[in-house]
This record gives C-alpha cells, sequence and structure tokens, in this order.
C-alpha cells in the first residue's frame, strides 16, 4: 500500500511540475526545418526580450550570425506604425504582452514569412493575432495580381496556447505541423 502511495504521489508531483516552454526562437526554427525546400534565403530576427532575458545568447561575431535582433525601424517596416492598426500598435510586442518573439523574412522576391510570438497571457493573443492579420493584409495587396498571389492566399495564422503563428510559405501546413508538434 505504501508502495502505491509512493508511486501515485511521484506521478502527480511530475505531472504537476511546470514545464520548460519552448521559445519562439525553437518553434521557428522547427517551422524552417520542417519545409527547407519552400523556404527561401532570408533573415531570423528575436525580439529584444530573448536577448534581455537570457533565452538567446549572442552569436559569436566571427560566425555568420543565425539571428538579428529586431529593432524598432523593423517592427515598424512589418507592421505598421502606432495609430496605423485599429486598436494595435508596436509596443503591444513588448514585454508586458509578448515574452518571446522570432520572425523570418524572405530576402529572395519569393514571398515567405513565418512569425513567433509567444505570449504571457491566453487573453493576449487576440491582439498579437491582429497585428499578424494586418500583415498578412498588408502581403496579400502587395502580391495581389502576381504570380506568388496564392502563397500569400494560402498563409495561416494560428494560435496555439500562448504562441501565435503567422506561416506564409508555399508549404504552410508542414510549418505548421512543426510548431504544433514543439509549441505545447
Amino acid at each position: 500500500m505504501l508502495l502505491i502511495v509512493l508511486v501515485l504521489s511521484t506521478s502527480c508531483v511530475v505531472g504537476c511540475a511546470s514545464q520548460t516552454r519552448a521559445s519562439a526562437y525553437d518553434v521557428l526554427s522547427a517551422m524552417i526545418a520542417a519545409a527547407p525546400s519552400a523556404i527561401p534565403a532570408g533573415d531570423v530576427y528575436v525580439l529584444s526580450n530573448d536577448v534581455a532575458s537570457g533565452t538567446l545568447m549572442p552569436t559569436n561575431a566571427s560566425d555568420s550570425p543565425l539571428w538579428r535582433v529586431a529593432d524598432n525601424s523593423l517592427l515598424s517596416a512589418a507592421f505598421g506604425r502606432e495609430g496605423e492598426v485599429k486598436n494595435s500598435k508596436i509596443s503591444e510586442l513588448s514585454q508586458e504582452i509578448v515574452d518571446s518573439g522570432a520572425m523570418f523574412f524572405s530576402t529572395a522576391s519569393q514571398p515567405c514569412e513565418l512569425m513567433v510570438f509567444r505570449c504571457i497571457s491566453r487573453s493576449d493573443t487576440d491582439l498579437v493575432a491582429e497585428l499578424l492579420l494586418h500583415r498578412l493584409d498588408t502581403l496579400r495587396r502587395q502580391y495581389r495580381d502576381t504570380e506568388q498571389q496564392s502563397i500569400v492566399e494560402n498563409a495561416r495564422i494560428v494560435v496555439l496556447g500562448k504562441y501565435v503563428i503567422l506561416a506564409v510559405a508555399s508549404n504552410v501546413e508542414d510549418a505548421i505541423e512543426a510548431a504544433k508538434s514543439i509549441a505545447k
């Protein structure tokens, strides 16, 4: 009887222990790895929150960087300036709402953007999803009546718990499935 109580207590403690959450960069990396042929050349950016919190460490200056820190000018170019988005502004990607964020932007002429934001609270995902919807609308206008229009039209914004994901790529499904497997 004592053995059964000990086993049940141990399983309860292990099951209730806080699990390490994947960073947005980890989820983004899995998305890129899942669909390598669909991902053209590009650059990865992380929010300064990840660097400040120690989630990501700066890369060695002699190596080519795996990521760059997204500054306010990049965020403004991607999402618009404050006041341009109804009920949203760039500051909503602050540490008060988002604790981890990573973005991939294609440097090729093919539209390909992957973005992952891990929100502090599940209630904050709507604000971030609205910001990503604004970005997707901008891309749809930009690629309207071009050969790449179908890629942008098939893009998806997905909320997985506290993670909000934008996937614009020729193989969106593989990227989303990879995100689902790691964003738990």
